[in-house]
C-alpha cells in the first residue's frame, strides 16, 4: 500500500530535495513499532522484507529510467569514482564493520551479505 501511495505522489516528491528511500524509512518508522505500531516488526515477519525489496526495485528502476547516458559519458571521472572507488570503499568498510561488531564471524562471512532465514 505504501509503494502504491508513493507511486501516486512521486511526481510531487521529485520536486523536493528528498530521496525516495528516505521517505520509505520515515514511513516505516512512523507506522512501525517506534511510531503508531500499525505494522508488525519482528524476526519472523517476512512482510517487511518483501516490501523493502519491492520499494527498492521501484526506486532503482525509476532512477535508472531517468538516467541520461550522454551525461554519464561526459562526466566520466565522476562515474569512475562512484563505481570503482565508492563501491570498493563501501564493501571494505562494510566488511570491517561487520567483523568488528560481529566478532564471531570469519572474514569471508563478514564480507558476504547473507539472506535472512
Amino acid at each position: 500500500m505504501l509503494v502504491l501511495g508513493y507511486a501516486v505522489v512521486s511526481g510531487l516528491v521529485n520536486r523536493w530535495y528528498v530521496v525516495p528511500a528516505l521517505i520509505f524509512v520515515g514511513l516505516g518508522m512512523l507506522f512501525g513499532p517506534f511510531g503508531f505500531n500499525l505494522l508488525d516488526a519482528g524476526p519472523r515477519t517476512t512482510g517487511f522484507t518483501v516490501l523493502a525489496q519491492l520499494a527498492l526495485t521501484v526506486i532503482l528502476f525509476n532512477q535508472a529510467a531517468k538516467l541520461d547516458p550522454a551525461k554519464v559519458f561526459r562526466r566520466g571521472h565522476v562515474t569512475f569514482r562512484l563505481l570503482v572507488i565508492g563501491i570498493t570503499l563501501t564493501l571494505v568498510l562494510g566488511t570491517l564493520t561487520a567483523a568488528v561488531l560481529l566478532s564471531v564471524l570469519l572474514w569471508w562471512e563478514a564480507a558476504v551479505p547473507w539472506p535472512s532465514p
